[in-house]
């Protein structure tokens, strides 16, 4: 005889199978309605606090300004975000490292570089006519501790405290302890703390963002993500040095060091490797619309940054990655070689058109021409680097310490050899020299030399083996991190060689981020290829 299966009641609520147990953890709609009710009277609270908060100050005080009942809402409302949103906090410093300038210019278009985000606390506070002494610390500094400290106190709340280094960490960590010892250095013989905190920030930045993004990114979203911000500020940075070139000093000759930072141009270029590694990978969709078109306000962004180190750097890092891709990428082997022909074959056809234009567009041109043969601007331009050079390698051989561990931070090079003094213009002329690879080299000595050399080498080498996994799996997102990542270490050090970048916040920010996403994404690719080995043994 058949067993007959129970039928299912009609009458009985859908979740009447459920064991009792697992029933009572099911919240009701009215506890659920409950805590919601709860959530918006503790908004409402915050919010009134805040209120009286902020009138108090302006009663007080006698305030005439908002800013600082801003900055106390900001201490207030920044922790809880960082806190909710884990990443906020990368969002904001790689936008905030693309979009705000260090300092004020002499060309203001009164907002990215009145955007206090790099100054020292004293610093706004003293441009506000208040008199105020603390700690030497910036906001963006403040933003990361912050952040730092939230997502710390998050891990041993949700006890996933796991702090991960990936292989960059090592020649990262060798030239931060050459870094470290010099600094000690520098304070121990009497040196002007301002000047040697202007000097090491950015290198401790570098290994800092890097371990940052090392941990808290996902490649699987944040490429994307990434890759839109830097479109998006690096535009918006174009249209404003267009306007500063155009609409603000517009019928008067361009300013000697241009309208704006020494920053400005590294970026642009890198926004240039964006749209070539896209193009090279047939990236599809808004993104490639708008690199397109924002690129003709970022190539007259550029040129209004008169800086002959972009056009350089455009020169000899464009065709490496071309070659790059040949190499690494066989499915996108004959777009390289097309762009490589177009290149060699415009290139020289330009050039030639445009080297005795004084017109903006034949600037490049002008800058290629200036190496052969330079106008007066030009070669005193180059003896002060030739002077600024030899001096620094006197200073690197002034004894064998100073040669195998460094020279120390915050002191002045030798000065053997005659130079311009330039201290009007620019204050730190002998401290922080343009050629920032033998800065490098003075400051850490050998020793640091050779680490600085190892990071540089041990990141080409991970950028190309993400580029020949990328290749296999025909991931466009990956694809296009490793193009661009190696296109920007490549500008970083021309940019380095010939001007000022790697003692700037915002080019270390940025150039750890980078570095750290595409340590992720490599990281990310063997675990999954672990786990799936474990899974196909067992």
């Amino acid at each position: 005889m058949a067993v007959q299966q129970p039928t299912s009641d009609p009458q009985k609520p859908a979740f009447a199978a459920i064991p009792s147990p697992l029933l009572e953890l099911l919240p009701d709609a009215g506890a659920f309605a409950s805590n919601v009710r709860r959530s918006k009277f503790i908004w409402v609270i915050w919010a009134l606090l805040l209120s009286l908060v902020c009138g108090g100050l302006f009663v007080l005080l006698d305030l005439d300004s908002a800013a600082l009942p801003m900055v106390f809402i900001a201490i207030f409302v920044v922790p809880f975000l960082l806190w909710r949103y884990r990443k906020l906090s990368l969002y904001i410093i790689f936008s905030a490292a693309i979009l705000f300038e260090v300092m004020p210019g002499d060309i203001s278009d009164g907002f990215f570089d009145q955007v206090p985000f790099f100054w020292n606390v004293n610093t706004i506070f003293q441009r506000r006519g208040m008199s105020f002494e603390a700690l030497p610390i910036n906001l963006f500094e403040l933003t990361f501790l912050i952040a730092g400290f939230g997502n710390m106190v998050r891990n041993v709340y949700m006890r996933t405290v796991k702090i991960q280094f990936g292989t960059l960490i090592w020649p990262l960590a060798m030239y931060t302890l050459m870094v470290i010892l010099n600094t000690v250095r520098a304070f121990g013989e009497g040196q002007e703390h301002t000047i040697v905190l202007q000097e090491i920030r950015s290198q401790f930045y570098l290994i800092t963002i890097y371990l940052f993004a090392f941990n808290i990114t996902d490649p699987n979203v944040d490429v994307k993500r990434f890759a839109w911000m830097f479109a998006v500020c690096a535009g918006i940075k174009g249209l404003a040095y267009c306007y500063r070139r155009y609409v603000l000093i517009a019928g008067l000759p361009l300013p000697d060091q241009g309208v704006g930072s020494h920053e400005e141009a590294f970026f642009f270029c890198c926004f240039v490797g964006l749209l070539l590694a896209a193009w090279l990978v047939k990236m599809r969709g808004s993104l490639m619309v708008w690199l397109w078109l924002l690129y003709p306000a970022v190539v007259l962004g550029n040129l209004a940054t008169n800086r002959r180190a972009g056009t350089a750097a455009l020169v000899i890092a464009l065709p490496i990655l071309i070659m790059a891709a040949i190499r690494a990428m066989p499915k996108r082997r004959t777009m390289a070689i097309v762009l490589g022909v177009m290149m060699v074959t415009l290139g020289p056809v330009y050039y030639f058109a445009f080297r005795n234009s004084e017109s903006t567009i034949a600037q490049p041109a002008r800058a290629i021409k200036s190496h052969f043969e330079p106008n007066a601007r030009d070669e005193s331009s180059d003896l002060y680097r030739q002077a600024e050079s030899a001096n620094m390698m006197d200073t690197i051989k002034e004894s064998p310490l100073t040669t195998l561990i460094g020279y120390g931070y915050g002191k002045p090079f030798l000065k053997n050899h005659p130079m311009a003094d330039i201290s009007k213009t620019y204050a730190l002329w002998d401290v922080i020299p343009h050629n920032q690879i033998l800065w490098v080299w003075m400051r850490t000595g050998t020793v640091g030399f050779v680490a600085f050399w190892m990071i540089i080498a041990f990141a080409i080498i991970r950028i190309c083996r993400l580029m020949i996994l990328a290749e296999k799996d025909d991931n466009p997102w990956s694809q296009l991190l490793a193009l661009w990542a190696f296109s920007i270490v490549v500008m970083g050090i021309m940019f380095g060689l010939l001007d000022l970048q790697l003692s700037c916040y915002r080019n270390m920010i940025f150039l750890g981020l980078i570095l750290g996403l595409v340590e992720r994404n490599l990281y990310n690719r063997a675990r999954s290829s672990m786990v799936e080995m474990v899974t196909n043994a067992s």
